[in-house]
């Protein structure tokens, strides 16, 4: 099912296009970057903050003192800039906790330009669980994420109208493991909360694919709102999030902080309009495609059913609904 094209050019993709050297003055802008404290977060944490930005990176409850020397050791890098770097406690495998970290970033901050669902977990030990008992990729990529963006969706539109137009933005995250082990259609509704029978990789693929459903269909809901939503593929680079994967695959992969241009690309490109908004963006920073069986899942039907993208949406709505208030 999967494209030999789209495997091959995001496997193998020409250089990337928008870097650091593209970016503009980020003077004024507020970014939050999920999972910030390394990898790709981190390498897009610093290009943000060298370029003035005010840049806030989550993480784990438990990474307030590895934050803490990050944070240290990046404005001692970039001791010119004018921005500034901060950490927010953000545990997104426990919807519980969820709300009182949108509500003290709110504290701090006025206004947030773009909203990085970057944090992540790949194949995990099989029947890892988040709090509330939900397979652990699915919940912290999928529903974590989608509680934390209904949360600051008031902020983000707020921003938007004082704002230049397409410059708001919200990023999911996908993966090239969607072309090869998503199932036909790109997830399973029914397996979600039964997924013990599954391998690993296709739950990853299923969440992966749940990613780009919630940015089709946030965008369907936010762009008369002037808040562009899309999703990306960042590449296959060497992160802590490949921890669980065997060495030699490490060995193929590309540095983060190519995956951060891609990233880059999807927050800040001028290329990207509201009429782009629930694109898909390959490395290191393009317009894509997902697979075919996947993207029809998102446009409706003759009959006018309503599409599974829409449906995922709904049952993440569910799932999250008692922990916005």
């Amino acid at each position: 099912m999967s494209s030999i094209s789209n495997l091959w050019t995001q496997t193998f993709p020409p250089a990337p296009r928008f870097t650091d050297l593209e970016c503009q003055d980020l003077t004024g802008k507020v970014f939050i970057i999920t999972g910030g404290t390394g990898g790709i977060g981190l390498e897009l944490a610093q290009i943000l903050y060298r370029k003035n930005g005010k840049v806030c990176i989550t993480g784990r409850s438990s990474s307030v003192d590895k934050a803490a020397k990050i944070i240290s050791e990046v404005k001692a890098k970039y001791t010119a800039s004018t921005g500034e770097l901060w950490f927010l406690s953000l545990d997104l495998n426990d919807l519980t906790t969820i709300k009182t970290s949108a509500e003290q970033f709110l504290v701090r901050a006025s206004r947030l330009d773009v909203l990085w669902n970057n944090a992540g977990v790949m194949i995990p030990p099989s029947g890892s669980k988040t709090a509330q008992g939900h397979e652990l990729q699915l919940g912290v990529h999928c529903l974590g994420h989608f509680l934390f963006t209904q949360l600051l969706s008031p902020i983000l539109i707020k921003t938007a109208q004082i704002s230049q137009p397409c410059t708001v933005r919200i990023i999911w995250l996908s993966s090239l493991a969607i072309e090869r082990y998503a199932p036909t259609g790109g997830l399973v509704l029914d397996t979600l909360g039964h997924e013990e029978g599954l391998s690993q990789w296709v739950n990853y693929a299923q969440s992966k694919v749940g990613c780009y459903f919630l940015s089709v269909e946030m965008a369907s809901r936010m762009r008369d709102r002037g808040v562009i939503n899309l999703c990306a593929n960042p590449g296959n680079v060497q992160t802590s999030i490949q921890r669980y994967v065997p060495k030699l695959q490490m060995m193929l992969l590309w540095k983060a902080v190519y995956g951060s241009y891609t990233e880059l690309y999807a927050g800040l490109s001028p290329d990207i309009t509201l009429q782009h908004s629930g694109r898909y963006i390959v490395p290191f920073g393009r317009l894509g495609v997902v697979r075919d069986d996947i993207q029809a899942q998102t446009q409706i039907s003759g009959h006018g059913n309503a599409t599974l993208s829409n449906k995922f949406l709904v049952w993440c709505e569910q799932q999250t609904e008692q922990f916005m208030s």
